[in-house]
């Protein structure tokens, strides 16, 4: 089945390191639990991080760069 048609999700990915909140799209079926880990490249870091996924609009930051997680 073609994937243009296919519903995508928005899922935001955020580096451990220095906190940047990296939006992808997903396969609505494809979707991975809030916390997944996967390897993103991150252009502020300037190399592999392992990026953590949550669900768009799950978690948001302070302006000390804390990470909220909405869920819990």
């Amino acid at each position: 089945m073609n994937n243009k048609r296919k519903v995508r999700v928005i899922s935001d990915f955020i580096c451990p390191e220095c906190g940047l909140d990296f939006p992808l799209p997903r396969i609505h079926g494809k979707h991975r639990k809030n916390g997944h880990i996967i390897d993103i490249y991150c252009p502020k870091c300037d190399k592999i991080q392992q990026f953590q996924e949550y669900k768009y609009n799950q978690v948001y930051k302070t302006l000390d760069g804390e990470i909220i997680n909405k869920a819990g």
